[in-house]
């Protein structure tokens, strides 16, 4: 296929990337899906009450695991809460799954074998009502490193027997957070947990919370209460103290994520900064946010903001502070902040090197990081500023993907409204909003992820796939090449296609467009569009031409060629009467378009004949010829000596094989007129005027009184012969009227008269 051959074959116009809804996973029995997915390979679980559910690709019936409530458990509890609510679904190794539900306020864990078709369950032998919560609102967060032996499982989450929150590690090497002092009294809202790749050395953990240590930007002692984004990091070689904190973390640091509002810093005002955290995701080194004003605020706007984990690292390590000396924060300073000195091989929050040990630590750092746990600075984003800002809109989701040596980001509304961000990894500074797109849900999104090109939402109540690109969709080659998922393939086949499928014609950029054709017209007969060619940059030499014939009312195209001439035939079988059409000319070469240039014009009506008005006694008929293409008629009557209008008529075309005609009445006598009319297209087309004239002047019949006197006089006339010629006789009413013959009288009473008719006389025998 050439490249005039494709781009006849197109329309010009940017669609949108993201697409509706393409699929929807089905569980017949599934009504409360909690959000909670994990993918693998061909398969997809997600996680509901009572229920796992298993995906398989190509199949939209999903498979129904049960994993109900222990029955015994629920006299003992209120009927809301006699669930198996699942918070935990987690791949433990090759063969199995870690599943963890809620189960009747018992929270209890679970294996299900998923190299089995049948997925057996069985209890998994973990203890979890003493670090599970049994509320399946209750924020958690899970991650398991190291599948297979000595697998361990990293949870933030609120235990409702624990007088606070935890970040624990379950499973093997369990650690806790038990000190009261690491978090706010208010109960911190987790969000994510990620692990440092690919040493999955660190873990960090993502959450909210209410906090009054920070003024603005910076720190203080009495501030007011506001929820704040932190992260916070343990080591994964922590095995806890030595001395009194043998299962506590000893490597738990945390520090507060600053996502400025565009414009720079301002520390005299709190609305200088988003800083309620909804959402994050992480793309190998890089961790991306997504922030708001809090909702009292009711400014619905978000931002996304990207930071550099060697950044937090350098934060809660230390290094980001002269000669590295590590600042804490400490309400109770008038400094606000103190430092750290003893014999231990590492400071609080770093970890420890390859000879070094947790268990190694002295008295002094236990009592240190017992009542001391937030970082005395703040970790900015990358380029000082939100990466994108969404100034309508309120996210509550983020997921994305590298793609080549860019991030694709997907911005999710719990509503269904989605955006798609392009940002570079080489320059987080900048970012461009490819494409917005809304999706139709029945219930609130409750979770957002990516497989393969597929966005996947869950619901209550479905799990949809929404194609994250369609390569297709794009015509030109700067739009194609916008997405990073697209190239344009200019010099094989001129076409957008998947980056994926290696194509050595494919470009990595676009080459100028050409300037569009100038002095565009069509020649008086509508045989030929023409136009002068195109001129510009070498670079931008037009190869070629597009024209399209289009309806001016809908854009619909009726006629399209490709040609390297200056004007193309309009072939007359497409041209209808009372159309209005647009040409349209496109200059191209190998992989771009220009601008069009475009020509308005119109077939006429034709063929509109008006027939000798047909005058009859009291009426005046005028017939015409049927056009082709008119769906009306206007017809004037005027009076040719005044050029006064008479009488003016709209007509509706009639059926195919009716006579076009009407009848104009009460015309004066002795005058002259003249019958026009007119058609008119579907478009507004009118064709040319048709004329006649005619008069009245031979005839005096145009009388109404002479219909009634002529038709008295003639049998007036009729009677009087008869009454003549002595056969009839008549006169007033009396008692005889006698002929000379009696046999030959013949009396009738009629009204008040007599008649008498005389028979001719008979021989008798």
């Amino acid at each position: 296929m050439t490249v005039l051959q494709w781009l006849t074959n197109r329309e010009f116009s940017i669609s949108a990337l993201s697409s509706p809804a393409k699929e929807v996973y089905t569980n017949p029995q599934a009504n409360s899906n909690l959000g909670r997915v994990l993918h693998e390979g061909d398969k997809t679980y997600v996680a509901g009450v009572d229920y796992l559910s298993v995906f398989l690709q190509g199949n939209p019936i999903a498979k129904r695991v049960s994993v109900p409530v222990a029955s015994y458990l629920c006299a003992y509890v209120d009927e809301g809460k006699c669930i198996n609510a699942i918070t935990i679904l987690e791949r433990i190794d090759s063969d199995r799954l870690l599943v963890c539900g809620t189960n009747a306020i018992s929270p209890l864990c679970y294996h299900i074998n998923t190299s089995d078709p049948s997925y057996p369950v069985s209890q998994a032998g973990l203890n979890a009502r003493l670090w599970l919560n049994h509320d399946p609102s209750s924020p958690l967060s899970s991650l398991i490193l190291n599948p297979g032996p000595g697998v361990e499982l990293y949870l933030i989450n609120c235990p409702i027997e624990s007088e606070t929150c935890r970040i624990s590690r379950q499973i093997s090497n369990r650690l806790s957070t038990e000190s009261v002092a690491w978090f706010s009294a208010e109960v911190p809202e987790f969000l994510n947990a990620y692990s440092s790749e690919p040493e999955n050395d660190k873990i960090y953990f993502l959450f909210r919370e209410e906090q009054s240590s920070f003024q603005y930007d910076g720190f203080t002692a009495t501030g007011d209460t506001n929820s704040y984004a932190m992260v916070g990091r343990v080591c994964a070689a922590d095995r806890g103290g030595s001395i009194s904190l043998t299962s506590t973390w000893m490597t738990f640091m945390k520090a507060r994520l600053l996502c400025p509002f565009p414009g720079g810093r301002n520390t005299g005002s709190r609305s200088t900064y988003y800083d309620y955290l909804r959402a994050t995701y992480k793309i190998k080194n890089i961790l991306y946010g997504v922030f708001s004003f809090p909702s009292s605020w009711g400014i619905q706007q978000s931002a996304v903001c990207a930071y550099d984990l060697r950044t937090i690292d350098a934060t809660i390590d230390g290094t980001v502070f002269p000669n590295n000396v590590t600042r804490y924060f400490d309400r109770n300073s008038a400094s606000l902040y103190k430092t750290f000195t003893s014999s231990s091989p590492f400071l609080p929050g770093q970890c420890p090197g390859a000879d070094e040990s947790t268990k190694d630590v002295s008295g002094q750092y236990e009592n240190f990081v017992r009542t001391t746990s937030l970082i005395n600075k703040a970790v900015s984003p990358i380029g000082e500023k939100p990466l994108h800002v969404s100034r309508d809109a309120v996210f509550d989701f983020i997921v994305g993907e590298m793609v080549g040596q860019e991030n694709v980001l997907y911005l999710v509304k719990e509503d269904g409204s989605i955006r798609k961000i392009r940002v570079s990894t080489t320059d987080h500074s900048d970012s461009s909003l490819l494409s917005p797109a809304t999706i139709n849900v029945t219930t609130k999104i409750l979770s957002a992820s990516l497989k393969n090109k597929d966005l996947v939402l869950v619901t209550g109540t479905q799990v949809l796939l929404v194609a994250t690109t369609n390569c297709s969709s794009y015509n030109s080659c700067e739009s194609c090449v916008s997405d990073p998922h697209c190239s344009w393939s200019g010099r094989v086949d001129f076409i957008c296609k998947d980056a994926s499928s290696n194509d050595s014609g494919a470009s990595a950029g676009c080459l100028p467009p050409p300037s569009a054709p100038g002095g565009l017209t069509v020649s008086k007969e509508l045989k030929e569009v023409i136009w002068n060619a195109s001129v510009g940059d070498v670079t931008a030499t037009a190869t070629g031409y597009v024209c399209k014939i289009m309806l001016q009312r809908n854009g619909s195209v009726v006629h399209k060629i490709a040609t390297s001439n200056l004007s193309a035939e309009i072939p007359e079988s497409i041209l209808k009467p009372g159309v209005k059409y647009l040409a349209k000319v496109w200059a191209i070469n190998q992989e771009s378009l220009s601008p069009p240039a475009t020509y308005a014009f119109v077939e006429a009506l034709r063929g509109l004949t008006l027939q000798s008005p047909m005058v009859s006694m009291n009426d005046v008929t005028i017939s015409w010829g049927e056009v082709d293409g008119a769906i009306s008629y206007h017809v004037t009557v005027s009076e040719t000596d005044t050029n006064t209008q008479l009488r003016s008529y709209a007509l509706k075309a009639p059926s195919a094989g009716r006579i076009l005609s009407i009848n104009v009445g009460y015309l004066a006598a002795r005058h002259t007129y003249k019958a026009e009319i007119f058609a008119i297209s579907a478009d507004g087309v009118r064709s040319d005027t048709e004329s006649a004239s005619f008069d009245t002047s031979w005839t005096s019949f145009n009388n109404p009184l002479l219909i009634v006197v002529v038709p008295v006089a003639v049998a007036f006339v009729i009677f009087l012969g008869l009454f003549i010629q002595n056969r009839w006789a008549i006169g007033p009413k009396t008692k005889h009227i006698w002929s000379g013959n009696s046999d030959k009288m013949l009396k009738q009473k009629f009204g008040v008269i007599w008649l008498k008719y005389d028979r001719p006389t008979t021989n008798q025998a």
